[in-house]
């Protein structure tokens, strides 16, 4: 996905507008953009969780001046209320349960260092799991 986002930041450089694909000196993640641009959530297992692909989508980002029509969509609140099928499907109980907010820190929602990148809290979202469903 990232040689993607470069190639179109390249061809819509070349056609005159500004764009960048990789941020030198700022920090600003995949899913912030995703979620400012309506397209999901940040669900308590700190993933990106979309509607219709759950935690399933592989996220890349441009940043242009180029015209595009706009859906207009709002960042989207979290969804998990009561849900911590994420949490109970952790087998280092790297997930603490707390659910995202706009000021909360990462560390209030995994403890890192016992995250081994199974992924199964993205498996066993219901969101993932109702889209896995479909595609099958």
């Amino acid at each position: 996905m990232d040689a993607l986002a470069d190639r179109l930041s390249e061809k819509l450089t070349s056609e005159g507008y500004k764009s960048i694909a990789k941020l030198k000196f700022a920090r600003l993640s995949h899913k912030t953009v995703a979620r400012m641009a309506g397209f999901g959530f940040i669900g308590k297992n700190t993933l990106l969780v979309s509607e219709e692909y759950g935690c399933a989508a592989v996220l890349g980002k441009v940043l242009t001046t180029a015209p595009f029509i706009s859906t207009h969509a709002q960042p989207k609140e979290t969804q998990c209320g009561d849900c911590n099928i994420c949490v109970d499907a952790c087998p280092t109980k790297a997930l603490t349960g707390s659910p995202w907010g706009i000021t909360t820190r990462r560390e209030e929602m995994l403890v890192r260092k016992l995250c081994i990148p199974c992924l199964m809290c993205a498996v066993s979202c219901p969101y993932t799991k109702k889209y896995m469903d479909e595609m099958c």
